[in-house]
């Protein structure tokens, strides 16, 4: 596992430092508290989604379709500069450019700013908020560095698409959580004195107070954090990047190639809260929109755990699956996968809910290998916690009201 990390101003440029870094470290989470924005904000230069499916599946496809034109202006160069365009792959599973990936490196940017915020040697530091073109300059940097297997800072000078002050970089190869390496292991070494940018780089780079925005790129195997100060990038709060990423996620998976490029879910439905109880026999957890049935669980000695999130009475569904061997519940909003589950068995309970088009608050899946079980829920907080305890983290299962 080896990390590196550069740190720039704006005259200057400071010397790359290679690091070796073995071993996890846990680590401790807390909710994010800037407030959310609504879903998918599309400026005025936005365009309907686009036509080629390799683009529309990828992030250059939700960079066009929200109209961030320095985003969209990135990619393009690196797409026509022949030295550079062959380890740009839009969409893979493997690239940075997914979907997916960019969810999961939202949450690791959220996971930083756990630590950033509640750092004992740097107090009071605002969480970062992520950058369209810097997350745009930190994904084609780690598919440059999956593509060669080699570990280099690449795509990343901001200074010439924007106004920013300072700028630097981290990047990492092998690690389920790099902050075990940025982080963990260099605070460590600050902690017992030391100040060198070649020993605690990364850390100093994660607890700068000038760094305002960021952008984070992950194959899976590379990652590159970028770190940017701005006075003109104002950036977004993770939760609602977040939120964007899922609806636009929602809206491809949707596409039917309309005069709009997507099949948009009903809108005006109502507000649906949906309850979470827990079985202290079985250990399971169990969600509905029903207070007969959260009335009914409760009475037969279910514990009732309050509202889990807010969902709409119109919207994309979700559906219910139940498998009679073990009493696990299932929900997905792939009809695909709650098929495949009702052909192996599993009963089919129709549709639980609907996700709202709008929604703002990510909804967050964990899935326990021990006995088959999913929990949801909107607290970061528990997210780490529970996978921590050996659940496995499942990203963002969709977008709630709240």
């Amino acid at each position: 596992m080896t990390i590196r990390c550069i740190s720039k101003a704006i005259a200057a440029v400071a010397a790359v430092a290679a690091l070796a870094v073995a071993g996890p470290v846990s680590a401790a989470s807390a909710d994010e508290t800037a407030a959310p924005a609504t879903t998918i904000a599309v400026s005025a230069s936005a365009k309907s989604l686009d036509s080629d499916p390799q683009i529309r599946n990828s992030m250059l496809g939700y960079y066009e379709y929200i109209g961030a034109e320095d985003a969209v202006a990135w990619f393009e160069q690196v797409r026509a500069d022949p030295s550079r365009a062959p380890y740009l792959r839009l969409g893979e599973a493997n690239s940075a450019t997914s979907i997916d990936n960019a969810i999961k490196a939202a949450l690791s940017v959220k996971h930083g700013n756990t630590l950033r915020t509640n750092d004992n040697n740097f107090r009071g530091l605002a969480p970062l908020r992520i950058s369209h073109l810097l997350t745009a300059m930190a994904e084609t940097a780690s598919d440059w560095m999956y593509s060669k297997g080699s570990m280099q800072h690449q795509n990343y000078n901001p200074f010439d698409y924007g106004d920013y002050s300072a700028a630097g970089q981290n990047i990492a190869y092998g690690y389920l959580d790099p902050y075990a390496g940025w982080y963990f292991t260099e605070k460590a070494a600050y902690d017992l004195g030391s100040r060198n940018e070649n020993i605690v780089g990364h850390y100093l780079n994660l607890t700068k107070s000038g760094y305002t925005v960021t952008g984070y790129g992950d194959t899976g195997k590379y990652s590159a954090q970028n770190f940017a100060a701005s006075s003109s990038d104002k950036g977004l709060s993770v939760d609602a990047y977040v939120a964007s990423l899922v609806g636009y996620k929602l809206l491809i998976a949707n596409y039917s190639g309309g005069s709009d490029g997507s099949s948009k879910p009903e809108q005006g439905g109502t507000e649906t809260p949906v309850y979470r109880l827990y079985n202290p026999n079985s250990g399971l957890h169990h969600y509905t929109t029903s207070k007969a049935e959260t009335d009914h669980l409760v009475s037969v000695g279910w514990r009732y755990e309050n509202v889990s999130f807010t969902v709409s009475s119109k919207g994309y569904p979700v559906y219910r699956v139940y498998n009679p061997n073990d009493g696990t519940h299932h929900y997905t909003m792939s009809q695909a996968e709650a098929r495949s589950l009702i052909r192996s068995g599993w009963n089919d309970e129709g549709i639980a809910w609907h996700v709202p088009g709008d929604g703002s608050i990510p909804v967050y899946r964990l899935y326990n290998p021990n006995n088959g079980e999913h929990v949801f829920t909107t607290s970061f907080t528990e997210y780490e916690k529970v996978g921590a305890s050996g659940w496995t983290q499942e990203s963002v299962a969709w977008i709630a009201l709240k």
